[in-house]
């Protein structure tokens, strides 16, 4: 069963449950972006929490039809390379679109959980 979070400004939210070494596949948690007053996208921001991960990517999956079926928005994503986590600001999320990562390397290491917020 899929977790929905809706991504709000500011708030930090974890994006993936704790994945133990080597672990990879698609997150059961399912989040969204709100509208902005503006009617721009938002842009959200990643940030992997290691013990001890030498490297972890993730491509971010979007679904417009409520999780049915998913689509790569953004692939390849290094959030964590030669066990240095990096912030990745990444663009264009739409409201009303539901987003997940899927976790697509994930070496080294004990765990790895995922945050994100958007802006």
């Amino acid at each position: 069963m899929a977790t929905n979070i809706d991504l709000t400004p500011g708030t930090i939210a974890i994006l993936s449950p704790t994945l133990a070494a080597s672990s990879t596949g698609a997150s059961s948690v399912v989040f969204a972006v709100q509208d902005r007053a503006d009617g721009a996208d938002r842009n959200i921001a990643l940030l992997a929490v290691p013990t001890g991960s030498t490297t972890v990517t993730v491509d971010v999956e979007v679904s417009d039809d409520g999780g049915t079926t998913w689509a790569k928005k953004d692939t390849s994503v290094a959030l964590v390379a030669t066990s240095t986590s990096t912030m990745k600001i990444l663009n264009n999320f739409q409201p009303g679109w539901v987003y997940r990562l899927n976790v697509t390397t994930n070496t080294g290491g004990t765990s790895v959980v995922i945050k994100g917020t958007s802006s």
